[in-house]
């Protein structure tokens, strides 16, 4: 993956090829169709035409430029067809799905930057694309490289959602050098199985004033240890945490980090439970706002819109009441309100389909994703093996979450609630991970 390899062969406009991955090269700049494009990213390809590049050139793989080439429509196979009187039906076509390559994609009304952006969307968020089409020129830097081009990609799904259903207009469009190649998903056929596939990593880090850049940082260390197991990462960050993005992102997610602000019950706030603000994420009201001004979404979003996948595990890390902790400042819970807190923090979360929910108040989450890639324990055994563990383990029934167990760890000072557990505690990372 760069100019300074050999070149194998030169291909004529129209030829396609299939890309099995999008990864990182030798930097690159040239002129297609009247357009100067550059970047640092490659098309892994597998196939020209339909021929394997192993029978045409004995390699398993070719690379070539990502900017020099667009989407197309393909057909997706079908056998010998048996003769017959009739005429036999055209194969339903397969459609294009692409994952976003860098943070920040506006996703807008058409195809021009004076068209109205209706969602700015994270790395990773998966694209169907139902055509490719001329417009409005674009140049925008992606990551560390810097694309331009005028055509545009019209969008008829994200991550799964209808366009029309989710944003109330037929298509969205966006620029077609912001975008990597993915599986392509046939119309009308069921997503694939979860045993198989890569499970799915999202880490949301909310506005959280002078503490988020350390969040973000954290949220990096994660992040690489993940993707040492899993290319399916999504990283949704303030200041374009929104719960469009964090909501879209979530979908099917086996592991889930949050860190930023928590609003929980029972707090000085009120005096009776507000699912709709309380118990769920504190993101940024809209894309690009700062990184202090915060809307919550509670648990009555996160049960009603979130599905996340079998088995998944959330993972809440500096997170005030979540733990049963109170925020800086606020006296100190007793016993009785620290159970309820973490009870009420879990709830939500479980009402998605996670079977755990980890909060830790002042350890990262690294140690955990390394833990649940690389381990056959249960749940609790690794929340019991954290360097963070007291060895003053409470376990309760769930009052919220029918046939849950609860597990707080605090360190022997008053207030001092900074580690819990909700869930199923048998639940193992073999599960987790695989998805069943």
């Amino acid at each position: 993956a760069s100019t300074g390899y050999a070149v194998r062969t030169s291909v004529k406009a129209g030829t396609k090829v299939t890309a099995t991955a999008t990864v990182s090269g030798g930097s690159w700049r040239a002129t297609c169709g009247g357009k100067t494009v550059s970047g640092s990213s490659w098309y892994r390809i597998s196939a020209i035409n339909g021929r394997s590049v192993s029978s045409l050139y004995g390699r398993s793989y070719l690379y070539g430029a990502t900017g020099l080439f667009k989407a197309v429509a393909t057909v997706a196979p079908s056998p010998n067809p048996t003769p017959a009187p009739t005429p036999t039906p055209t194969p339903t076509p397969a459609v294009t799905a692409l994952a976003a390559a860098c943070s920040g994609v506006n996703l807008r009304t058409g195809a021009a930057t004076t068209k109205a952006i209706k969602i700015s969307v994270p790395s990773g968020t998966t694209i169907t694309v139902a055509a490719t089409v001329s417009g409005g020129s674009w140049s925008t830097p992606c990551g560390s490289a810097s694309v331009s081009g005028s055509t545009w990609y019209r969008i008829s799904a994200v991550n799964g959602t209808n366009v029309a259903s989710a944003y109330g207009v037929s298509s969205l469009y966006a620029a077609t050098g912001l975008f990597k190649a993915v599986a392509s998903t046939e119309v009308g056929t069921p997503p694939p199985a979860t045993t198989g596939a890569e499970p799915k990593v999202v880490i949301i880090v909310g506005p959280a004033g002078s503490m988020t850049a350390s969040y973000k940082a954290d949220a990096d260390a994660a992040d690489a240890e993940a993707r040492k197991y899993t290319a399916n990462v999504v990283k949704v960050y303030t200041p374009t945490a929104t719960w469009a993005s964090a909501a879209a992102a979530l979908q099917g997610a086996s592991i889930v980090i949050y860190m930023g602000h928590g609003n929980g019950f029972p707090s000085p706030y009120r005096t009776s439970p507000y699912p709709y603000s309380q118990n769920g994420l504190g993101l940024n009201p809209v894309a690009g706002t700062d990184n202090t001004r915060v809307q919550y979404w509670g648990e009555f979003y996160l049960a009603r819109d979130i599905k996340l996948a079998p088995n998944a595990v959330v993972l809440l890390h500096h997170l005030c009441y979540a733990s049963g902790n109170s925020e800086s400042g606020q006296p100190a819970p007793t016993l009785s309100v620290a159970k309820q807190r973490v009870d009420n923090m879990a709830a939500g979360w479980l009402a998605t389909g996670a079977r755990a929910v980890i909060a830790e108040a002042h350890y990262p989450p690294a140690w955990y994703i390394t833990q649940l890639f690389t381990t056959h324990r249960t749940i609790d055994q690794i929340w019991r093996a954290s360097p963070t563990y007291n060895r003053r383990a409470i376990t309760f029934a769930s009052a919220r979450t029918s046939g849950a167990t609860a597990e707080m760890d605090p360190d022997g000072t008053p207030g001092g609630y900074w580690r819990a557990l909700t869930g199923w505690l048998d639940l193992t990372t073999d599960e987790v991970i695989s998805g069943h």
